[in-house]
């Protein structure tokens, strides 16, 4: 969590193997403090829009455009593009932490958690 309080904020997500951008998102007119949960293939953040007066909650999904063929792919071949799915949400509360669920053996799905200031803890399913 970090204070944000400028003109737009940037989000950027980067590919730790080959040091490509795969994700960059400029937000005007928020403020933080901004929650963000990076797990799997996905990247979820909380941020308050200071020009509708709301937070909003906006969720990423990282894949690949094509399938790669298991017995020659690499994390190095720059062949294969990682694309983005993005949508965004209106929250109703701000936040004191942003959360996923894990289990011993991550059999279940993973669920994310929003731990608001009153205290409530809200659980949403990723598959939602």
């Amino acid at each position: 969590s970090s204070g944000i309080n400028a003109e737009y904020g940037d989000i950027l997500v980067y590919d730790m193997v080959t040091g490509e951008q795969v994700y960059f998102s400029r937000h005007k007119q928020y403020s933080g403090p901004a929650h963000v949960l990076l797990s799997e293939n996905w990247l979820v953040y909380h941020l308050w829009n200071s020009k509708l007066r709301r937070y909003e909650v906006t969720v990423v999904e990282f894949y690949l455009d094509t399938p790669p063929k298991a017995s020659e792919f690499s994390s190095l071949a720059s062949q294969y593009k990682i694309s983005t799915l993005q949508q965004s949400y209106i929250s109703i509360s701000p936040l004191n932490s942003l959360e996923t669920t894990t289990t011993l053996r991550s059999i279940t799905n993973r669920a994310i958690l929003f731990a608001e200031t009153g205290g409530r803890i809200a659980v949403v399913p990723k598959a939602l």
